[in-house]
């Protein structure tokens, strides 16, 4: 593949596109995420974590 030749007016692209039916318009910009929740609001108040596994195995 060559490229030949190169188009560099507004116009012309938005006529090639459009006559192509592909979107002429560039989409709208949402705006950006939230930044990450730091903390979640949870009650650890009756939380106990569980004991430590054993060193050992018996098997």
């Amino acid at each position: 593949m060559e490229i030949v030749a190169a188009i560099t007016s507004p116009a012309g692209i938005g006529r090639i596109l459009e006559h192509m039916g592909l979107p002429s318009v560039a989409p709208a910009v949402h705006p950006p995420r939230p930044p990450p929740q730091a903390e979640l609001p949870i009650d650890l108040s009756g939380f106990e974590p569980d004991p430590p596994a054993p060193n050992e195995f018996d098997a």
